[in-house]
């Protein structure tokens, strides 16, 4: 055997090192495998990934640091002494030696070892390097023996060492419970290190990434689990920089390897749309003024024609959940109900709760019934609200108010609507007739705490009627405790441990004068966008707190209003996020998919 290997490398090494000579290959070859100018190269990639990049980019530049210490020192202090393998230049008078005869021992290649560790720990983190990273590996490390440095068996055991380094320090980072990961590279700067709280998935793959940040932005980011195991994703694009329409278009895309990697499988021209399945079928539903629903027969291969299911109407919405009840799909769309005022239109919103038969045509409006329409301002007397602090500013019914300059606060209002339905027998509102549905939504108070809340009532003839509603003390409720429901939140029911999961934004300091904040604080006080939470709930009222599912690190680089499914024992998490580079916390340049493994376990 050892005959047979020293015959190959023989062969190789005559081939590389003899045959190929020539004067041109000699420079490109002894400037690639230069120290120096290795040195430098990875000097500037980490350099910039400090600078540049957020938490993600300093994680990648410490592996790098560690990863490539670990592997060089142990190849030439460990591996080398130990084999004591000549170079081939040093036991051959070889007249092809472009940086001489000298060097310590051969095996195993450093070059290859560390090229290959870089290779591993990029391509990990960005999949679209893989290819070019291993030819430049694949590349030094044949120039090694072109050199007459080393043997092709000593590249690839470098290679293989190298490989192996870079996933042992991978495989450490993920396990690093009592410090995980992009907390500690976070601990280096912007985040503080300790505490008992840690972010469960802060680690992310990038779905998407926006060709320019400053025009371009993600919007409403929306997820479903197929019975295949797919998983089906949306997203919006919107801003000045989009061609044509500013208002944008959406993206479906999908992963079959739990989201490691994404195929873009078309775009559409409507936004703030959410995936679901019906009846076999994928749907992707959202608006462009008008309701607009496209579908797949082929689990998101190819897609319908986009159709209305409006006519000349205003629709607002957001990837909120969806509900399956009694052969039925139910989900919420916002219609704008008054064209008076002048500011954003919370306060005209109408939550219109849509329910559709199951193994129907979800592309016609004829299977489709719509609940009636109770804008905000119509159920909602502003003056008769006191004594919890609604609302935080005193607002004009129809525009805006600007407590700070370039800091407005619209008419208070309702959006961005989840619907639940309450199963416990003991609640107070559990419906033993399964006619009652409720909607929890966005308030748009100024403050922070509260969820807006409505219900909608099935009638015995199908006809679905939204109104406020009541306490055993006669009371009508407009707002039920919800921790993030100053921001789109999504909510769950987990059939399994019967339990209501919530995804929402964590507020921090709201009590913070709005013309003290920082500059990076996008909007009002309210409006913190870096942390995503996730809290659990046996009655949709009482919340304990799950973790933090990801955090950015400034103000401006944001993980919100993020979409969530559930698949076996995980939770999949698709966020509208940001970097430096993004505009602000609220037009955030990236969408990542987050996975919370093993999610039921944060029950206690």
């Amino acid at each position: 055997m050892t005959s047979l290997l020293q015959s190959i490398d023989d062969a190789v090494f005559h081939f590389l090192n003899h045959t190929l000579a020539n004067p041109v290959l000699d420079k490109i070859v002894k400037l690639a495998a230069d120290r120096e100018f290795m040195a430098a190269l990875v000097g500037l990639i980490i350099f910039v990934l400090l600078w540049k990049g957020g938490p993600r980019e300093r994680l990648v530049a410490v592996l790098l640091i560690g990863c490539l210490a670990f592997t060089d020192l142990t190849v030439h202090y460990v591996l080398k002494p130990i084999f004591q393998r000549l170079r081939p230049c040093q036991i051959m008078i070889l007249k092809h030696a472009p940086e001489g005869h000298g060097g310590s021992y051969s095996f195993p290649s450093g070059h290859a070892a560390n090229t290959f560790g870089i290779a591993v720990l990029l391509s990990c983190y960005y999949r679209r390097l893989l290819k070019p990273t291993v030819i430049f590996a694949t590349f030094i490390a044949i120039s090694r023996i072109y050199v007459g440095k080393h043997y092709l068996t000593d590249i690839v055991a470098g290679a293989v060492y190298g490989t192996a380094v870079a996933t042992l320090f991978l495989w450490l980072t993920r396990r690093w419970r009592d410090l995980p990961s992009s907390d500690f590279i976070l601990s280096l700067g912007k985040r503080p290190p300790g505490g008992a709280v840690q972010p469960l998935a802060d680690e992310f793959v990038t779905v998407l990434e926006s060709p320019d940040p400053k025009t371009i932005y993600y919007c409403s980011p929306g997820v479903a689990v197929l019975e295949s195991g797919r998983i089906v994703a949306t997203a919006g694009l919107r801003g000045p920089g989009m061609e044509g329409d500013a208002r944008g278009h959406g993206i479906v895309f999908t992963s079959d390897d739990r989201g490691k990697t994404w195929d873009r499988r078309t775009d559409f021209p409507f936004t703030h749309a959410r995936p679901f399945v019906a009846g076999g079928s994928v749907y992707v539903l959202g608006q462009m003024d008008d309701l607009t629903i496209m579908r797949s027969d082929d689990d998101g291969e190819t897609w319908s024609e986009p159709v209305t299911l409006t006519d000349g109407e205003r629709w607002h919405a957001s990837a909120t959940n969806v509900l399956y009840a009694k052969g039925c799909v139910y989900l919420v769309m916002e219609k704008r109900a008054h064209m008076d005022c002048k500011a954003w239109g919370p306060s005209v919103l109408a939550p219109v709760l849509l329910r559709g038969t199951i193994g129907e045509d979800l592309t016609k409006r004829e299977s489709w019934t719509f609940a009636s329409v109770l804008a905000f301002r119509d159920a909602v007397p502003t003056e008769a609200l006191d004594y919890f602090g609604v609302p935080f500013y005193e607002t004009p019914p129809k525009a805006a108010y600007t407590p700070a300059p370039g800091r407005g606060c619209a008419p208070i209002g309702w959006l961005e609507t989840n619907v639940v339905q309450i199963v416990d027998p003991d609640h107070y509102w559990y419906d033993p007739d399964g006619r009652t549905f409720h909607l929890l939504m966005r308030a748009h108070t100024g403050g922070t705490g509260y969820a807006a809340v409505a219900k909608v009532v099935e009638g015995k003839d199908g006809s679905m009627t939204t109104m406020l509603e009541t306490m055993p003390s006669g009371k009508k409720a407009a707002y039920v405790p919800c921790p993030g429901g100053q921001m789109r939140f999504h909510i769950l029911y987990d059939e399994t441990d019967k339990l209501y999961w919530l995804l929402s934004t964590q507020a921090t300091d709201s009590m913070t004068r709005a013309e003290r904040l920082d500059a990076e604080r996008y909007n009002l006080p309210n409006n913190e966008r870096q942390r995503l939470q996730l809290h659990f709930s046996r009655n949709c009222i009482d919340w304990c707190f799950a973790g933090i599912v990801a955090m950015g690190p400034s103000q401006k680089q944001s993980r919100h209003y993020a979409g969530m499914a559930i698949a076996g024992d995980d939770l999949l998490v698709l966020s509208r996020s940001g970097d430096a580079r993004a505009k602000s916390a609220h037009d955030g340049n990236l969408v990542t998919f987050h996975l919370v493994k093993g999610f039921r376990k944060l029950v206690y």
